[in-house]
């Protein structure tokens, strides 16, 4: 019978996991067990071995978080085991168990409530409100009951047309969905899932402007014409320059967040309520920039005064292209590890890989931003980082 884990043994092995650097399999019992990461701590995955000795299927039932809600808690894991072995019993195929399994959990609307629920401690009431609101709308028009496997991007597309509110409700809500499903796959909740482009359904509100970068020949220029800026300003602008991070994932960053030393540098770990994908990124910064971290931080609206003012052409989003076209031009070999640094995916041609590729980058980390933080010296950086 299951009833061996709870939240004390497991908290124990999180904490060897991490002493050790070794995954850990535990047992509930009755063949359940939750396997936990090495590369997140404190996740996990949980799973179930039907069948006889010589035909054993090992079926997966969800995701185990120790500190965050939102995944497959210990309870849910038990009731989802015991359907499994139930339906196993009863001749069901062990393809079809796996997908009666997490049919609960692959949902639109039980994706909703987990993304919400993941959220709900880390934004403001009007802004949980809205989700809310948008929860409410999309049972109203029907997409709330949908497996996430047989979503399409007509069927939202369609769905959404259904819905009588103002249009600019509507991208609203398609914008929640997708972060929602952002949330689902960076987390391996579910698999990629195709939604329409924005474009496609509200081609009114998008605004044909290209996201215009700098040439690097541009840049001493520009870190000359920063010269003149309140201190704290610059010492944003070039953190977000040298992590190639969004501007709000730097912007929003708090005292004491968690860093890892290295002999040259330190490992900035961004929590994963910052993220695009709700999922914890890493960069690393030169032992020189380090400083920049405790600059106290501004409003992106601020920020971008700021940048007007020295008469600044491009887009803040540009320095993302720069240094990722920099670094492609310049180290061709780091190319998957390149677009992890901007906490892009895996360049993977097999789906099913992306569920096991976990591979942090961390040494490739280290060689490509050094170097982007070279190119950059080549280019003024330096004296302004002199000057704080």
């Amino acid at each position: 019978m299951y009833g061996k884990l709870n939240k004390s043994t497991i908290s124990k092995a999180i904490a060897q996991v991490k002493l050790t650097k070794k995954s850990k399999t535990l047992s509930d019992g009755a063949r359940l067990q939750l396997k936990l990461s090495t590369v997140y701590p404190g996740k996990g995955t949980w799973s179930i071995v039907v069948g006889s000795r010589e035909k054993q299927v090992r079926i997966t039932l969800g995701e185990y978080h120790h500190f965050l809600d939102g995944f497959t808690s210990i309870e849910e894991a038990r009731k989802l085991a015991l359907s499994v072995r139930e339906a196993y019993k009863q001749g069901v195929p062990a393809v079809l168990v796996n997908s009666k399994a997490q049919a609960n959990s692959v949902t639109l609307e039980v994706l909703v409530k987990k993304y919400i629920d993941f959220k709900s401690k880390r934004i403001k009431a009007h802004t949980l409100k809205s989700y809310t609101t948008f929860k409410n709308n999309l049972k109203e028009c029907g997409l709330s009951n949908v497996l996430m496997q047989d979503l399409t991007p007509l069927q939202v597309k369609e769905k959404l047309d259904t819905l009588k509110v103002k249009s600019s409700t509507k991208a609203a809500i398609y914008t929640f969905i997708k972060s929602v499903v952002d949330y689902g796959v960076g987390n391996r909740i579910i698999e990629s899932c195709s939604l329409p482009k924005f474009s496609q359904l509200f081609p009114e509100k998008v605004v044909i402007e290209s996201r215009k970068a700098l040439e690097l020949t541009e840049l001493r220029a520009f870190f000359n014409s920063l010269k003149s800026s309140k201190k704290h300003y610059i010492a944003n602008t070039l953190l977000i320059i040298l992590t190639a991070c969004r501007a709000n994932e730097v912007l929003l960053r708090k005292p004491h967040e968690k860093l890892d030393q290295l002999d040259n540098g330190i490992i900035w770990h961004i929590p994963a309520e910052r993220m695009k994908k709700s999922r914890e990124h890493s960069v690393y910064v030169c032992q020189e920039a380090i400083k920049l971290l405790d600059w106290k931080t501004c409003p992106l609206q601020n920020l971008w005064k700021m940048l007007k003012r020295v008469n600044f052409k491009a887009t803040i989003h540009g320095f993302r292209a720069l240094f990722f076209s920099t670094m492609i031009e310049r180290l061709p070999q780091y190319k998957d590890a390149i677009s992890v640094c901007i906490a892009h995916g895996k360049d993977l041609t097999n789906e099913s890989d992306k569920s096991y590729h976990r591979y942090d980058y961390e040494k490739e980390k280290v060689i490509i931003f050094t170097a982007w933080y070279e190119i950059l010296k080549e280019h003024g950086i330096q004296e302004l980082i002199d000057m704080l």
